[in-house]
């Protein structure tokens, strides 16, 4: 949960059983924001530098699979040297490892935040890095809780969040009439439906409700829709099924009860985008 830092989840122990996946973390997250600022800035420094060669330095299972999961154990020897230069700059500066939620973010992102975030005063860094072993520590926590089929939470519908998505043709400059559409989780489909006339799926949130924290897909079929809108260069389509998955955790720690979720597509026959809207 807390890299190399089992003290943390060790020193809340006495105050189980907790109601909700939500009182745990928030009490992980006290733990750690009151425990001595010896024990904080040891488990600052126990976080890896990101991107530097993480085949060769030892790293903790959990830690191993969020830098996969941006890119950063693929990259090549010029994004790696721009990542030890930053890293360097940034632990001369600061004197602790630069942390950040890295399932939040991709390659890219992880970059511009370095960047961004070596303009800060240290104090300013230093309770940064908490926050983000914070949002490290809910999503690993909700994988825990997936792994053990434990919703997070179930019980409790205003802790859980809202979704809605909205697809984009973008090759044409219109809304995507009639994409079907799917959302699943732990490889089992929640909810299909088709987008409307302006591209927007209203069903989505309607059946869904408030769903559980957690990591999901929505799939959306757009090679149909593209060869039934007359693009010849799509058939074959080189873009059939497009899943993007996303991961809702980090909202454990945010103060709304009920958080929204929108995930537009805006697409091509040849090319997609996407990002967190509201």
């Amino acid at each position: 949960m807390f890299e190399h830092s089992p003290w943390v989840v060790e020193s809340i122990a006495p105050f189980r059983h907790f109601t909700s996946a939500q009182d745990m973390l928030d009490a992980l997250v006290q733990a750690m924001i009151n425990a001595p600022e010896d024990k904080r800035q040891a488990l600052i420094l126990a976080h890896p530098e990101l991107g530097e060669k993480i085949k060769h330095i030892p790293l903790t299972h959990a830690s191993l699979a969020e830098q996969e999961s941006a890119g950063l154990d693929q990259m090549s020897d010029h994004d790696y040297k721009i990542f030890h230069d930053l890293n360097t700059q940034y632990r001369e500066r600061f004197t602790i490892p630069f942390i950040i939620c890295v399932r939040n973010h991709n390659r890219d992102g992880i970059i511009h935040a370095l960047n961004q975030r070596l303009l800060n005063n240290k104090e300013t860094e230093t309770i940064k890095a908490l926050e983000e072993i914070s949002m490290i520590a809910a999503h690993r926590l909700a994988l825990h809780l997936n792994a053990l089929h434990v919703s997070v939470p179930k019980n409790l519908p205003e802790h859980g969040f809202t979704l809605s998505t909205h697809v984009l043709n973008t090759a044409d400059g219109k809304p995507a009439k009639g994409v079907i559409l799917a959302l699943w989780q732990d490889q089992k489909k929640i909810f299909e439906g088709v987008t409307n006339e302006d591209g927007r799926c209203p069903d989505l949130a309607l059946q869904t409700g408030s769903l559980a924290f957690g990591v999901y897909q929505l799939v959306f079929y757009v090679g149909d829709y593209f060869i039934t809108e007359g693009h010849k260069s799509a058939t074959p389509p080189f873009l059939n099924r497009i899943t993007i998955e996303f991961d809702t955790s980090a909202s454990l720690i945010e103060t709304s009860k009920t958080p929204h979720y929108h995930v537009p597509l805006l697409v091509s026959p040849y090319g997609y985008s996407t990002y967190r809207g509201s």
